[in-house]
């Protein structure tokens, strides 16, 4: 079998699929798992994958906006191995080190270890409702 012939059920234009992540977002939205929020440094985060998102300009400006007005936006991220596994807003990821952020924002789902370079804060929560929001 030849590599290439491989399907990875993604492309260059789309972000690969974390089924951890999934199944850690089903638990959270059902109240199984509780989530938590916190402020880790950029070195405690590992993407899932070396996907490397195109960030349209409306966000660019839509991020720089929020940032600015002191709520970036979170990081939806669990805990493995000692750093904090980030699958799910690559294009806000790349906007936090391209622009600078020496920390993130993050939704820690389910377990909260301590890693080094993450401070948690406030009482574990139940995710609420998915909103959808247009940029």
């Amino acid at each position: 079998m030849d590599i290439n012939d491989i399907q990875t059920g993604f492309t260059d234009e789309t972000e690969p699929q974390d089924e951890h992540l999934t199944e850690l977002l089903k638990q959270a939205y059902t109240g199984k798992i509780l989530c938590t929020m916190a402020v880790a440094d950029l070195a405690a985060i590992q993407p899932f994958s070396d996907y490397q998102p195109k960030i349209s300009e409306k966000y660019r400006i839509h991020f720089k906006q929020q940032a600015q007005d002191n709520v970036p936006p979170s990081l939806y991220v669990y805990a493995k191995d000692g750093k904090l596994i980030m699958s799910d807003d690559y294009a806000s990821f790349a906007l936090y080190k391209e622009l600078g952020f020496p920390k993130a924002v993050c939704t820690v789902i389910g377990e909260t270890p301590e890693i080094e370079g993450v401070v948690y804060h406030g009482t574990p929560f139940e995710l609420p409702p998915l909103t959808v929001e247009e940029l």
